[in-house]
This record gives C-alpha cells, sequence and structure tokens, in this order.
C-alpha cells in the first residue's frame, strides 16, 4: 500500500484590488488571483458544511430539526455572508 503526503502551497499575502496601483500590471494580476483563491476556499467551506448538513439528515432521520440545527444555521449564516460579499 502506497502511502503518500499532501502539502499544499503557501502563497504570500499581497494587499487587495482597492489597495494597490492600478498601473502596476503584476500587482493587479496578484491581488486578482489572490481574490480568487479567497472565493473558492469560501465556496469549498460552504460546500463542506452543506456536505456535513446532508449527511446529519439522513442520519438523524425524524430528529434532525433538534439535532442538526447549529449545523444548519452554520450553513445559513455562511451563505448569507458570502450573498453579501457577491453584491459588492
Amino acid at each position: 500500500m502506497a502511502s503518500w503526503e499532501y502539502t499544499h502551497k503557501e502563497f504570500p499575502k499581497v494587499p487587495t484590488l482597492e489597495e494597490i496601483d492600478k498601473s502596476d500590471v503584476e500587482a493587479v494580476r496578484a491581488a486578482r488571483e489572490q481574490q480568487v483563491r479567497e472565493y473558492w476556499i469560501k465556496v469549498m467551506e460552504i460546500r463542506l458544511v452543506r456536505n456535513q448538513l446532508i449527511k446529519c439528515y439522513k442520519t438523524e432521520g425524524v430528529n434532525h430539526y433538534k439535532n442538526c440545527k447549529k449545523l444548519a444555521d452554520l450553513y445559513v449564516e455562511m451563505l448569507k455572508e458570502y450573498n453579501s460579499r457577491e453584491k459588492r
């Protein structure tokens, strides 16, 4: 059986698009790439919570209203935060 070790690449934190000089092409590119990475991280976090909520609903059956409430509330709050960021 093969074992593997996963390490993710760490990117340097760069200023946002609002904080940089728009004439600096490299800074704009770096800021946009960082914005896309942060967007996808947030999307994947929401997806993970949703999958856990689905699993909770399936395992808890009729008791899911009570036993999955915290997870459902977290999911709703994450969606609200995500939607408010999208409108900016």
